[in-house]
């Protein structure tokens, strides 16, 4: 089973394609894989940190921005 449906795929693929033309697929694969990676690290850390407070929306948007930045 996809982990996306068809047209979701597609937009998926002509964005990564836009980002990242020609030789610099590679790059994007790896900055994709950093950004997930650092993406579940994080969430990885609040939860195991457990405070209810710590999930508000604005806080939550807050500490991914910064591990974005």
């Amino acid at each position: 089973m996809p982990a996306f449906p068809a047209p979701w795929r597609a937009t998926l693929a002509r964005t990564f394609s836009w980002l990242f033309p020609g030789r610099y697929a590679v790059a994007g694969i790896v900055v994709v894989a950093y950004l997930a990676v650092s993406l579940l690290t994080r969430v990885g850390l609040a939860i195991f940190n457990g405070e209810a407070a710590e999930f508000m929306p604005w806080r939550v948007a807050g500490w991914l921005l910064i591990g974005l930045a």
